[in-house]
């Protein structure tokens, strides 16, 4: 079982106040919720003059842009392990995500994550795609792409990455033209684990997906369901609904279909 104290949750973030909204939902929910565990929580951010942290802010000094996100993720974990060298796992997600902490630590713990863990929702990509995403345009007709090197990487969304990885990450010439997630996988040369994909489910008040309350319970209490996704073109509804997810009778309520 990982000490608690050596697992570190890093969320990329952004100086850009449109995205204060969903920083103050997670503070006061998921966040609050791993920090009363002695679980380590930090946004990291580009657009500083110095490598430093400041609270629950990691503050880097590299570019703050999207293109700039695989830059971010390596200096960010050059701090942690810096600051914090005993550190065994990461888990990173984004501004994007609720969760469900105690589910979290049920999943970690059921599947024996450790310091060679790399595990998350699988995406399965083309280096040679990939490495256009920089590139708008021939970013956008790179979906015509398949062909060359394929590779399988664990979805930005949220991953876990064992301290082994994440030394090799800071210690590799990185190609820094490949998204975050997609570095990750092309750095360590590691497919994430086909035994232990978390499950995820997308929220949004349009396309709500609803289950019958036996179905949803199994969700969370056998398939170890943690993970929320808000992602929707209305990003103030998407950050008023994350905060609301901090009550879990509302979490409930909102996936399950009400009784006729």
């Amino acid at each position: 079982m990982l000490d608690y104290s050596k697992i570190i949750v890093l969320i990329l973030s952004t100086k850009d106040s449109d995205y204060d909204c969903f920083r103050t939902a997670i503070e006061s929910t998921w966040l609050h919720d791993f920090k009363k565990l002695g679980i380590k929580c930090f946004f990291y951010e580009g657009g500083s003059d110095i490598n430093k942290i400041e609270g629950d802010n990691i503050k880097l000094k590299c570019p703050d842009d999207l293109y700039s996100v695989s830059l971010k993720l390596i200096e960010a974990l050059k701090v942690v392990f810096e600051i914090y060298p005993e550190t065994q796992l990461i888990y990173r997600t984004n501004l994007s995500s609720y969760i469900d902490v105690k589910t979290f630590l049920k999943f970690t713990e059921l599947n024996d994550f450790s310091e060679d863990t790399y595990a998350g929702v699988i995406g399965n990509s083309y280096i040679l795609k990939e490495l256009l995403y920089k590139y708008n345009l021939l970013y956008y007709f790179s979906s015509l792409i398949y062909f060359g090197k394929k590779i399988q990487f664990a979805s930005g969304a949220g991953f876990f990455l064992g301290s082994k990885h994440c030394r090799t990450i800071i210690s590799s010439k990185v190609n820094l033209n490949l998204i975050d997630d997609v570095m990750v996988a092309y750095t360590i040369n590691v497919s994430p684990l086909i035994n232990s994909i978390p499950e995820r489910l997308s929220v949004s008040l349009e396309t709500r997906q609803q289950f019958q309350k036996k179905e949803f319970l199994n969700l969370i209490h056998e398939k170890l369901l943690f993970h929320y996704r808000f992602k929707t073109i209305n990003r103030k509804e998407d950050a008023s609904l994350l905060k609301m997810f901090g009550d879990k009778n509302f979490r409930e309520g909102f996936f399950i279909c009400p009784k006729e």
